[in-house]
């Protein structure tokens, strides 16, 4: 799901601190999220290219939210500007899914595609 608010995003594993890129590389979906522009699904596509694309799309489809642009990966940090206005984002794959926290009180849960 995603953005989800809450208490606090989910952790990490103890000692867990490197995320590889294979871990992260490919399609991840959201289930329908609120956002400002009313309800939207979620489409992130992490390329091997260092790429990242957001796509969301709203109920109606009559038009797409888009952004994209490079990314780096350092550590469990996903850096880029078309998330959280370049500052970095924290990031862990685990159990089919991947969660990337902005803060405390935003952060995604996805799925593979």
């Amino acid at each position: 799901m995603l953005p989800v608010g809450g208490l606090s995003p989910p952790g990490r594993a103890d000692g867990e601190l490197a995320v590889r890129l294979e871990s992260i590389v490919g399609t991840w979906v959201s289930d329908p999220q609120p956002t400002r522009w009313g309800p939207m699904w979620l489409t992130f596509e992490i390329g091997v290219d260092d790429r990242l694309k957001i796509i969301g799309t709203p109920p109606d489809a009559n038009w797409l939210y888009r952004r994209e642009g490079p990314y780096r990966l350092d550590g469990d940090r996903l850096i880029t500007s078309v998330l959280n206005e370049g500052e970095p984002v924290r990031v862990r794959a685990a159990d089919g899914e991947l969660v990337l926290v902005i803060n405390d009180e935003l952060w995604f849960r996805l799925r593979r595609d």
